[in-house]
């Protein structure tokens, strides 16, 4: 069905359009009608590349508990197994490098020169980093945050399987291969070589095989692939208006989240797709949310987080769009924009990280 959906949009005009954004009748999982789980308690991170500024929330109730100034631009933010600590990554000329902070009160605990990506899996004692100073992959030990073992591959970003342990990792620059790395034992065990170039969000479905990713096939026309591993096909390729910045999957499996970073001049504008995992078709189209003044300022959204509780994800701004975009809080029932997070000066979170409340 490649390229049907955009076919649509061109023969059929805005009305059809916004009548497909609707559930479509025979998708079985989108929204979910079954009474919903209770909410549960959580603390997401998120900093701001532009303004330096570091924020907790208190989740469900998406309000700040804290929030500290840094005196440096941070890419990312990342959060301990524990919840105890945030992981903040310096990323300015000649200062690059980690600061740990307390996720309690967001005080200064140390620093190091680990720079680079950080995994962790709660449950096998492991986590995973993609070093951007020495080009390699490190498993390091999440208490001391030490690596370990080590897997001479330059990973741009990646994904953790946490139920089969499974770590794929984007080779830099992301053209077109993805490292798997068994993390029972430590070791690559394949190079796969995907459809498509300047892969950027992945993410993997362990119940079916599958990776879900976005990239260009080829510049600048922006595709979403769902690719099955076992035979090695295309199962599904979506053109986009935009290149996506965000993937994730719901705790289920069944259910994939892309989000489109749009165009102001061709449909769709910065929506948020919903995928079928069982179909691989898409499900369900989320409006970037207007909703008569609860707006977001652009249509463009950055990475996506599902809460463990399968009741709500976060996506984060776009580094593209100078962070104009607040965070947005979905509600994965009715899979509806419902709000977006506050913040210090009205800019968004290009990073986000979740984790457990401080104990």
């Amino acid at each position: 069905m490649r390229n049907r959906l955009l076919l649509l949009f061109i023969s059929l005009g805005m009305s059809l359009f916004l009548g497909f954004m609707s559930c479509c009748d025979d998708c079985p999982t989108c929204p979910k009608e079954e009474e919903p789980p209770p909410l549960g308690k959580f603390r997401l991170y998120s900093i701001c590349f532009w303004d330096g500024m570091l924020i907790s929330y208190d989740i469900p109730a998406d309000t700040i508990v804290d929030s500290v100034t840094l005196p440096y631009q941070s890419y990312g933010v990342f959060v301990t197994p524990d919840g105890e600590r945030l992981l903040v990554m310096r990323a300015q000329e000649n200062n690059f490098g980690m600061d740990i902070f307390s996720a309690r009160d967001l005080s200064l605990l140390g620093s190091t020169n680990q720079y680079g990506d950080y995994y962790f899996d709660g449950t096998d004692g492991y986590g995973i980093m993609l070093s951007f100073t020495d080009e390699s992959i490190y498993f390091v030990d999440p208490v001391n945050l030490y690596p370990t073992d080590t897997i001479v591959r330059f990973g741009n970003h990646g994904y953790l399987d946490t139920v089969g342990n499974n770590f794929f990792g984007v080779k830099y620059p992301g053209i077109n291969i993805v490292y798997r790395i068994d993390c029972n034992i430590r070791q690559l065990i394949d190079s796969i070589v995907l459809p498509g170039t300047e892969i950027s969000e992945i993410c993997y479905n362990h119940y079916s095989n599958e990776l879900y990713y976005s990239c260009y096939n080829p510049y600048p026309y922006a595709y979403f692939i769902q690719y099955d591993l076992n035979n090695k096909t295309i199962l599904n390729e979506t053109m986009m208006t935009g290149g996506s910045w965000g993937a994730a999957i719901t705790i289920e499996g069944d259910r994939i989240f892309a989000n489109d970073s749009g165009s102001r001049d061709w449909l769709p504008p910065g929506y948020i797709w919903v995928f079928d995992a069982l179909t691989n078709e898409v499900c369900h189209l989320i409006e970037p949310f207007d909703y008569a003044t609860g707006t977001i300022l652009h249509p463009s959204f950055g990475q996506i987080l599902m809460t463990p509780d399968g009741r709500r994800a976060y996506i984060a701004s776009s580094y593209s769009m100078i962070a104009e975009t607040p965070i947005a809080v979905v509600d994965l029932q009715t899979e509806k924009i419902i709000k977006v997070l506050p913040s210090a000066y009205g800019f968004g979170g290009t990073s986000i990280a979740l984790g457990p409340v401080p104990e």
